[in-house]
């Protein structure tokens, strides 16, 4: 759960730490960020610039409290006009999610105290004001997220974009207990929500701009149904950029053997070269998956060579082809 807290009570540090305890009370373990003073991040001013630094700081905060165990945030935002406050914690939301199931609340601290307490209160009234509130909270008060505008690419059979919840879930019915996943270096979802759940850091990742990763999910246009998913990954050496992107992709096997990976694949070929600057794009195949190699091929990638024992799989390691095709090659196609 995230709770905004904004009102000027917001701004008193420990009057934050007095809804932190509160909160805590009812859903443990909770953690408050206090975004006006505690670590000095402003990231209200940080979402019109996904760059900046100081969003980056409260999300990674947020990371590792969430890999602490915590599930519930208190975050009191700098202090902004009436008209722009739910459109900033609207889009707080969006950045600070980690689950899709995760919802964000509004609390206006000073509204609940004033209006309870006539504009006067001791610690006792705030606590049981606050304790209220909390409690009071409910599904249909949770406030939508904001969300970017989505990619489309569109081809002559498919459609490459966000997937819908019901398309996620019927996908995740497709592919569950097959054995697509004995040629792909992903091993398959645990329990549909990880579906849900990756596609949180999917929009966000795209969200921070051009220089990260592009996924989409691969949906029949004739039938509206996601047959697969495909992404595009940027690539570090040593740290450093060097305009290296990679591809994966898979299709639920109802849709294989028609062509739709060639024409999904092209795509995102297409994005690297056209959109993101690459100069060579990858992708990894086991060795003996003709269909995917096929696939590539047809695009223009060539075999770059073989890594030996490169991934671990239920039937021991697995070696894998890199095919790689560049610049000059997709100009020259």
């Amino acid at each position: 759960m995230l709770i905004f807290a904004s009102g000027t009570i917001a701004n008193s540090r420990a009057m934050m730490g007095q809804v932190r305890d509160l909160v805590t009370t009812f859903d443990r373990p909770a953690a408050c960020i206090d975004a006006n003073h505690g670590w000095q991040a402003d990231p209200v001013a940080s979402m019109r610039d996904p760059h900046r630094h100081k969003l980056e700081q409260v999300g990674a905060l947020i990371d590792r409290m969430w890999a602490d165990g915590v599930r519930t945030f208190v975050i009191a935002l700098p202090e902004s006009r009436p008209e722009e406050r739910a459109d900033q914690q609207s889009r707080a939301a969006f950045w600070f999610q980690r689950t899709a199931s995760q919802p964000a609340y509004a609390l206006d601290i000073d509204s609940t105290v004033r209006v309870q307490h006539g504009g006067t209160w001791t610690k006792e009234t705030f606590d049981a004001a606050i304790k209220n509130a909390v409690k009071a909270l409910r599904p249909e008060q949770a406030m939508k997220p904001w969300m970017p505008e989505p990619p489309v690419y569109q081809t002559e059979r498919l459609t490459l974009t966000w997937p819908t919840t019901p398309q996620l879930d019927q996908y995740y019915q497709a592919i569950v207990g097959t054995d697509i996943f004995d040629t792909l270096l992903w091993n398959g979802p645990s329990t549909p929500q990880d579906m849900h759940d990756h596609w949180v850091m999917c929009r966000q990742e795209f969200a921070r701009g051009a220089e990260h990763m592009l996924s989409l999910a691969i949906i029949e246009r004739a039938s509206g149904v996601m047959i697969g998913g495909c992404s595009l990954r940027p690539q570090r050496l040593n740290g450093a950029w060097h305009d290296l992107w990679d591809i994966g992709y898979a299709l639920a096997k109802p849709w294989h053997g028609k062509g739709y990976a060639t024409e999904a694949v092209r795509v995102l070929v297409d994005a690297a070269f056209k959109e993101r600057k690459a100069e060579r794009v990858y992708a990894n195949a086991f060795v003996g998956n003709q269909a995917s190699r096929r696939v590539l091929e047809k695009l223009g990638f060539a075999l770059d060579g073989t890594t030996r024992a490169a991934v671990a799989k239920a039937g021991g390691r697995r070696d894998e082809w890199l095919m790689g095709i560049t610049r000059r090659d997709w100009q020259g196609s």
